[in-house]
């Protein structure tokens, strides 16, 4: 530990140094015009004549030099409501559209145009409005987490964009509400930043010119957007998001009567300032969100899928922004979820947003209702973040969660925590320390959760240490340390375990000549060892991989890994109807190749085979994905997962399937059809999620939501239902 405060020191050393200032070197003046335009895919209107001009991005992946070999020309300006950007995208025709769908997740795989936002100037936060060449829209909010800029686009809100298609050329016009964003009205230098997503080429270019280790999205290498004057403070205090729904369900296992429902619910923003902003939810409903994928689980440990209800997304990473690599002291699915099924919220309320420049505060709290054997609970989560110096920052959190009525004595669990995280102007060092402690009504010692870290990037080197402290009564019912939680089957308990980890891991990349096949090529190796608190080894996991990455953007990844697992109790692998492993030492070798095919091509597709030691037997494990795009209105994926594992007579041997198909179907920019099958042998489960999404206004919908479970043994219904949902944006 020691090494690592010296460490800190040196990058506050670093930090005291000047570096190039990039908001000083790209800076544009956004001038302000008095009347609004069409949003119509046309430049032509006179406003455009008078706005400011960005001539040319430049080359930022593969190559990072050089003006981009594609040429954009963007303009820029704003009114007393919206700020306004018009790009104009030359190129040979040949544009490459995944989806109309919005918030698609091949965004970045389509051409697209991308704008980035820190209306803080603060270059720890920000916001990302993007389009791609079939107009299709996705915005998020972009956020510091383990050192790098990280994007979530789970974020929504109402913003207007056009896309036309001409000879030689697109056009995109976008109008981003001032009400959409917080900023404060004091501020007139922003961050911002153009990125173009060209797929004849696989190349992206960026305004800023900058190293390509470096996503174009990252924060710390923003141009300035200087307003004349004090941007306008935003229009439209208060949007109310009405929902009504009907639904009807059945449980066949229980061979219970079929249920019908009607409900009705509301979701409220208020801007308190053009910087802060209070959310309300009243009897919030989340059935029209996307059913979760699927997956194998080989581990000991639980797997968390990602947060996507609308509520929790509004500054998320306020909250869900603190801990290391793997725990996390805040998941916000532990509230209004038990064991995969929904358990009912009554009413929520955070406020969230800068009260300062460089000072941004959340507050949440949620109440949950009674749910089968769980009683009411009332969720707090508080947090403050303060930044200084050009990148850093000190965060504060503070959770507590409380039984509303409890039958046995008072039931809390209460967590606070600090984090100070060190990043350098440039970027290329930046470091974390972090504390936390929790307490409930047993009042145990050993709550601690301590951790460190410190990474470089460099356009050919890449590195970090990463180091978790996790005392066997750290336990934080709203978050998530898989690790600490250790299930013995013999005597079906959870124990809790406290152990600590060492995490180095490096990246090395070699640049390919300009005539050669390959972009990138390169070394990728990482190392996770678990000690237990006295000093034994727990488990260590060493890895060395190369990878190779081609023009045409198909891509091979080869990787050998090495095991050691001291198991301290026995574990079901592959079901109950064998003996469990039993505790002991296991030491065994896997190896792993990947294949990805060109995803530009209407038919894609990406192949895995993973095979060798698994413990005390063997598993040979094969993943095979393929894509069809009828480009541009519909995408057609079957993914199959097999895991051929084989242990001895005594431990079994077992062969599990798990095989995802998905239909995506736009019949045009506003009405989507979405169709998940998922057959698990795991999980003995053959799942059927159907989702019809009109947009019949802005951030206004109709979803219809069919969804089916039946077993694998005999195809027999477990349970089946279909929802009716309807809401409406309205602003006031």
């Amino acid at each position: 530990m020691k090494v690592l405060y010296v460490t800190f020191l040196m990058a506050i050393v670093t930090m005291a140094q000047a570096q190039q200032n990039y908001r000083e070197k790209y800076k544009v003046e956004i001038s302000s015009m008095a009347s609004d335009i069409a949003i119509d895919g046309s430049l032509s209107e006179a406003g455009w004549n008078n706005a400011s001009f960005v001539p040319y991005l430049t080359n930022h992946w593969p190559l990072d030099t050089g003006r981009a070999q594609a040429l954009t020309e963007v303009k820029i300006f704003h009114t007393e409501e919206y700020i306004y950007i018009g790009a104009k995208l030359y190129d040979n025709g040949k544009r490459i559209i995944q989806s109309l769908k919005r918030d698609s997740d091949s965004h970045w795989d389509s051409d697209n145009f991308t704008v980035v936002l820190d209306p803080t100037g603060s270059s720890a936060n920000g916001y990302i409005f993007g389009v791609n060449a079939g107009g299709a829209q996705t915005e998020g909010t972009l956020y510091i987490k383990n050192n790098q800029t990280e994007a979530d686009f789970n974020w929504n809100n109402k913003w207007r964009s056009s896309v036309k298609e001409y000879e030689g050329y697109w056009i995109v016009e976008m109008a981003i509400p001032f009400k959409s964003i917080k900023y404060s009205a004091e501020n007139q230098d922003w961050g911002i930043n153009l990125i173009r997503g060209d797929q004849e080429n696989n190349a992206y270019s960026t305004w800023t010119n900058f190293p390509n280790n470096f996503r174009g999205i990252e924060l710390g290498y923003m141009g300035g957007l200087h307003f004349e004057k004090n941007p306008p403070v935003a229009k439209g205090k208060v949007v109310l998001i009405p929902y009504a729904l009907t639904s009807g369900s059945q449980d066949f296992e229980e061979e219970s009567k079929a249920n019908y429902d009607v409900e009705a619910g509301l979701d409220a923003k208020i801007s308190l300032t053009s910087s802060l902003n209070l959310d309300l939810t009243l009897n919030p409903d989340f059935s029209n969100v996307e059913v979760d994928r699927q997956v194998t689980n080989l581990t000991r440990f639980n797997i968390y899928f990602p947060e996507q209800r609308q509520f929790f997304l509004e500054n998320s990473d306020l909250f869900a922004g603190f801990g290391s690599w793997e725990v996390s002291p805040f998941y916000s699915r532990k509230i209004g979820v038990k064991e995969g099924e929904a358990v009912p919220i009554l009413y929520g309320a955070r406020i969230s947003g800068n009260v300062l420049d460089k000072t941004r505060v959340g507050i949440m709290n949620v109440q949950t209702g009674a749910f089968e054997e769980l009683k009411p609970e009332n969720n707090t989560v508080a947090a403050i973040q303060q930044n200084f110096l050009k990148r850093s920052s000190f965060k504060v959190l503070a959770m507590n969660k409380q039984t509303n009525k409890p039958e046995d004595g008072e039931e809390y669990n209460k967590l606070i925590g600090g984090e100070l995280q060190l990043t350098t102007t440039d970027s290329k060092l930046s470091g974390k320390l972090i504390g936390h402690v929790t307490s409930n009504q047993e009042k145990l010692d050993n709550n601690a959760f301590l951790a460190g870290n410190i990474s470089f990037n460099t356009r050919n080197i890449a590195g970090a240490f990463n180091y978790d402290y996790v005392q066997e009564n750290y336990i934080s019912e709203l978050g998530i340390a898989p690790r600490l939680y250790n299930y013995d089957v013999e005597k079906d308990t959870t124990v809790r375990r406290g152990y600590y980890k060492l995490n180095p891991w490096m990246r090395v990349n070699f640049y390919a000549k300009p005539e050669s096949k390959l972009n990138i090529h390169g070394i990728r190796t990482w190392h996770n060892l678990y000690y237990n608190m006295d000093g034994s080894l727990n488990e260590q996991n060493l890895n060395l991989g190369y990878v190779f990455m081609f023009k045409n953007t198909s891509s091979i990844w080869t990787r050998i890994n090495y095991n050691e697992t001291n198991l301290p109790y026995a574990v079901e692998f592959i079901g109950d109807e064998y003996e469990p492993l039993p505790a002991g030492n296991y030491q065994y070798t896997r190896a792993e190749i990947e294949y990805s095919t060109d995803s530009r091509k209407p038919l894609s597709a990406n192949f895995n085979w993973s095979f060798g030691d698994f413990y005390s037997g063997t598993n040979n494990s094969y993943k095979v994905g393929m894509n069809y795009r009828a480009q541009p209105w519909g995408n057609f994926s079957l993914d199959y997962t097999m895991n051929d594992v084989q242990f001895n007579e005594v431990y079994g041997s077992k062969t599990l399937h798990l095989v995802g198909a998905k239909t995506e179907i736009a019949f045009n920019s506003n009405l989507f059809w979405t169709t998940f099958f998922q057959y698990n042998t795991q999980a003995e489960n053959f799942n059927i999620n159907s989702r019809l999404q009109w947009r019949y206004k802005p951030m206004s919908d109709l979803f219809i939501v069919y969804t089916d479970n039946y077993a694998t043994e005999n195809l027999n219904v477990k349970n089946r239902s279909i929802v009716i949902k309807l809401n409406f944006w309205l602003n006031l």
